[in-house]
């Protein structure tokens, strides 16, 4: 019998003679691996359970002359050392650790939105009923937002919470008769605005985004207005401001009256801030304008929140539809089907919206969409889906990967829907002829194909075997080894390699996430993308295996 038990200080092999029972008299030493190392040979008892004791030896009945009584003699075990069994020591390769990275686009992580409300100055709006959180009274409070003007011609309403009396509280608009944005609020409800307008910044553009922040000091008994980080221009109003029953609405008043066109961006509002608005209004304007850029509310920290009194704000970078309060819970709704357009501040993108883009990993490259009816849809799942009409992002120029003898593509997809007449676009690199392509496709039948097309070479597709279903996660890549393409489909190759020639010149391409370069040929993916990956060497089947596990 041999029995192996490993310590953390040695490893031993324990055996016993042939025909030994389950007991005996056992010696031993440690290895040198140890604290115990160098200890002298010694003996211990041990009992195996589920073996049966051997009974003790009948007691001598003769023994010879001068010698010892063998009394229960049992025969002994004993350890010997013995190596540790080899393990690997090669981790599997991950995203994280593999050589020679050009590529990694992450569900996870970089995935951004950027977009604004378009109010058409006619029938749009969006609106919530009143409620303690928009209501002010005689507390200090702050409004801040970014706007950009089509027209101007009219006035233009862009936060209020005003109808007619007596729910004339407050309202951010823009005023044509002093060509001035301006803040107006009322302490009872009817009487004639308190009126504060900026005439710091003056006569507000058409087609620019520009932020406004205006305040109401409750101390001192002040409003105040500000654009694009300016001097606050001020006024004096006393008794606080009126709390009615008003909706909170942005592109028109409570009345439906003076409606907006154009965009408004990043709306958000605080109250009662530490220290008081006279201190802190400088501070928060200044973090907000961001030098022109815009802060989006990832970018604030829960202090500042905290310390800035924020009580709501909305992000606007749905694409349609109702839009949610990112800070509270006064959801804004839509009553006129008011659509969303790109906007000036981007901020992490939220369930449903649109992907203005997605950074990669690896060097930060930054593949993007300007038009919101061609983002792809973010799902908090980590994923990106895309429509099969028109969804793409695209990097320019490019190419990224393709413009060298060895590398491999590895991206995990699921598609909705089979293509309908043409192959579907997971990832390009291609001009707009199909001069030069590198190219990773799903057929109409399901298969994978890869293209390569070099400057001034034909065009050479590799298609797997396997075929991909409707509804389920896959993992597909290609591999270009010198002259050889080989598709592989959740982590085994499929169907044959193709021999493609030697060049590496893709230049003109255009790298693009979901949708076709080329005029004709391919249509835009219809289904998720996971995430897109990709090394500037061949890896072996084993490697690619890992990465698709």
């Amino acid at each position: 019998m041999t029995v192996t038990r490993d310590r953390p200080d040695s490893s031993v092999e324990q055996r016993s003679a042939p025909g030994s029972g389950a007991t005996g008299v056992l010696a031993g030493r440690a290895t040198s691996l140890g604290p115990e190392a160098g200890r002298a040979w010694g003996t211990m008892r041990v009992f195996i359970p589920g073996r049966p004791r051997r009974p003790p030896l009948p007691r001598a009945t003769r023994r010879p002359s001068g010698s010892t009584p063998v009394t229960n003699r049992r025969l002994p075990y004993y350890y010997r050392p013995i190596r540790p069994r080899a393990t690997s020591s090669v981790p599997p390769l991950t995203r994280e650790t593999a050589p020679d990275r050009l590529l990694w686009l992450d569900g996870k992580t970089g995935v951004t939105a950027r977009g604004a409300a378009d109010f058409d100055g006619a029938t749009q709006q969006l609106s919530a009923p009143s409620n303690a959180a928009v209501q002010i009274g005689d507390v200090d409070c702050w409004w801040a937002l970014w706007v950009r003007l089509d027209a101007k011609s009219v006035e233009r309403a862009l936060l209020t919470k005003w109808s007619g009396a007596p729910n004339r509280e407050y309202q951010i608009a823009y005023n044509p008769i002093a060509d001035r944005l301006r803040l107006a609020v009322t302490s009872d409800g009817v009487s004639s605005a308190v009126e504060v307008r900026a005439d710091a910044f003056g006569s507000p553009p058409t087609g620019v985004w520009m932020f406004l922040m205006a305040y109401h000091d409750a101390t001192a008994d002040r409003i105040g207005i500000s654009v694009n980080g300016g001097a606050f221009d001020t006024t004096a109003f006393s008794g606080g401001i009126w709390i009615g029953a008003a909706p909170l609405t942005l592109g028109a008043f409570g009345s439906g009256a003076g409606r907006l066109d154009g965009q408004l961006d990043q709306v958000c509002l605080g109250k009662a801030p530490t220290g008081g608005i006279g201190s802190a209004a400088a501070t928060i304007r200044d973090a907000l304008y961001n030098g022109g850029a815009g802060l989006p509310y990832s970018g604030i920290s829960a202090a500042q929140r905290a310390a800035w009194g924020m009580v709501a704000g909305w992000t606007l970078d749905e694409p349609s539809g109702n839009r949610r309060d990112s800070i509270g819970s006064t959801t804004l709704v839509d009553t006129a089907s008011t659509p969303g357009v790109d906007g000036i501040v981007g901020s992490p993108a939220n369930e449903a919206d649109p992907v203005r883009a997605w950074t990669d990993r690896v060097a930060g490259r930054i593949f993007s969409e300007n038009a919101v009816a061609s983002r792809p849809i973010y799902r908090s799942a980590s994923f990106l889906n895309l429509d099969g009409a028109n969804d793409r992002l695209s990097l320019s120029p490019g190419p990224v990967v393709g413009n060298r003898p060895a590398f491999t593509i590895v991206a995990k997809v699921r598609l909705d829907a089979l293509p309908s007449g043409s192959p579907a676009v997971i990832y390009t690199e291609a001009d707009a002829s199909g001069g030069v392509v590198n190219r990773l496709a799903v057929s109409p039948s399901g298969n994978v194909v890869a293209s390569y097309r070099a400057s001034g070479e034909p065009l050479v597709s590799a298609s797997s075997a396997a075929s991909l279903a409707t509804g389920v996660d896959a993992v597909v890549a290609v591999r270009r080894d010198g002259t050889a393409l080989q598709v592989f489909v959740n982590g085994l190759p499929s169907g044959p390699a193709a021999t493609i020639g030697a060049g590496t010149s893709l230049a003109g391409a255009t790298a693009r996430v979901g949708g076709p370069v080329e005029s004709a040929g391919f249509v835009p993916l219809g289904g998720r993308i996971y995430d897109l990956f990709a090394v500037g060497r061949a890896l072996t089947d084993a490697e690619v295996a890992q990465l698709s596990s």
